[in-house]
């Protein structure tokens, strides 16, 4: 689950890199349907669990996709940066489209670990490898066999009109999703640190194939290459 999230927020860092939005100012509010859900809704309820198997064996067999996104990060100071985004995925192809401080970015990933960041306004692209693992998509909770081991369900709630159950890391508390019970799809991650909290919400799920084009660079794309990043620990084990 944890992978997951970094890897998107991987993105968002490259995108942010390329743009130097670092030098910027962030929004100050957080938009009002990003609030921790109060203690009533989040009773834990052990018997979730095998609803939660039956979920993930149906989620584990999903291999293309297309959704919405807003990820909304506020920092410890109270200040937020606010990013729009879809995503399309094809098997092991990856195109996310992301919008945030008026700039456009379009990542696409080939291959597990080749990405390129692709600028529309000046059809240049730059090539970079991502160390170890890659890019997971949303259904990367899932596992085959349907084992939940290592997940805890912490309660359920409707959310954007959709039954889901809330679940957690058994080694990670502060990290929750709200998964879909009708697809097994998240349409929310929450997770807390000293640092600040993130949200990633997810819209507009469609499971159908995905064209081949979107994960293609247009033609005549200046291409440039980056080194590497330097490995980093693998959190999500």
């Amino acid at each position: 689950m944890r992978k997951w999230m970094i890897s998107v927020l991987v993105g968002m860092f490259l995108m942010a890199v390329v743009v130097g939005c670092g030098s910027k100012e962030p929004t100050t509010n957080a938009p009002a349907g990003n609030q921790t859900q109060t203690p009533a809704q989040t009773e834990t309820k052990p018997e979730g669990t095998s609803e939660l198997s039956s979920i993930m064996k149906s989620a584990s067999q999903v291999k293309s996709m297309s959704f919405d996104m807003v990820t909304t990060v506020t920092g410890a100071d109270g200040k937020s940066m606010v990013s729009n985004g879809k995503m399309y995925v094809q098997d092991q192809k990856v195109r996310m489209e992301t919008e945030s401080m008026g700039m456009k970015m379009i990542t696409l990933m080939k291959t597990p670990q080749e990405i390129y960041l692709y600028t529309p306004d000046t059809n240049t692209a730059m090539k970079m490898t991502i160390p170890q693992e890659g890019t997971e998509p949303p259904n990367s909770w899932a596992k085959e066999s349907g084992d939940t081991t290592g997940m805890t369900v912490v309660g359920e709630e409707k959310k954007d009109g959709y039954d889901c159950l809330i679940v957690t890391a058994a080694d990670d508390s502060n990290t929750k999703m709200w998964i879909r019970k009708d697809i097994g799809m998240p349409i929310r991650m929450e997770s807390k640190s000293a640092q600040g909290t993130t949200v990633i919400e997810y819209k507009n799920y469609d499971l159908a194939a995905q064209p081949d084009s979107l994960f293609e660079l247009p033609a005549g794309t200046q291409i440039t290459s980056m080194p590497a990043l330097p490995n980093v620990p693998n959190t999500g084990q």
